[in-house]
C-alpha cells in the first residue's frame, strides 16, 4: 500500500489543480481514493513539464520526462514523493511499464508537435495521452 506521505502530496496537487476531479475523487470508496489522487498527481506531474514550454528549453523538458519515465518505473531511485508512489502503485496494481511508455511517449510529442498530419498519428497521440488506462 502507498505510503500516506505521498498520498497527501498528491492529493494536494489534485486539490489545486482539479477541483472538480478532486471533489469527485473523495466519494470513491477509500481502497481507489488514495490511487485515484496519485494517478492524477503523476499525469498532472509529467503535464507540467510539457506546459512549462515558456520556461524551459525542449531538451530541458525531454531530458526531465525520460527522468520521470524512469522514477515511475522504479528504474531510478527519486526523493519526489508523487513519482516514488506511483512507482509503488504501479506494482502493487500491476501497471504495465508500456502504458508508462505510451503516455510519457505521448507527453515528448507535446513538446515538438503541434499537428498531426494523419489520423493514425494523432490516434496514437490520444492513446497516450487522453485515452482512460486498461486495467
Amino acid at each position: 500500500m502507498v505510503r500516506q506521505d505521498p498520498v497527501q502530496r498528491s492529493k494536494a496537487i489534485q486539490r489545486k489543480t482539479g477541483k472538480t476531479f478532486h471533489l469527485a475523487t473523495r466519494v470513491l470508496p477509500e481502497r481507489v481514493r488514495h490511487a485515484t489522487y496519485v494517478l492524477y498527481a503523476f499525469f498532472r506531474v509529467a503535464d507540467e513539464v510539457v506546459d512549462a514550454e515558456d520556461t524551459a528549453e525542449p531538451a530541458v523538458q525531454r531530458e526531465r520526462l525520460e527522468q520521470l519515465r524512469a522514477e515511475a518505473l522504479g528504474e531510478r531511485e527519486t526523493d519526489d514523493p508523487v513519482l516514488s508512489a506511483f512507482a509503488e502503485l504501479r506494482e502493487e496494481y500491476d501497471i504495465d511499464a508500456e502504458d508508462v511508455n505510451v503516455f510519457v511517449d505521448a507527453m515528448l510529442s507535446d513538446i515538438d508537435k503541434s499537428r498531426y498530419e494523419t489520423y493514425e498519428e494523432l490516434e496514437a497521440y490520444m492513446d497516450g495521452s487522453a485515452a482512460a488506462w486498461d486495467g
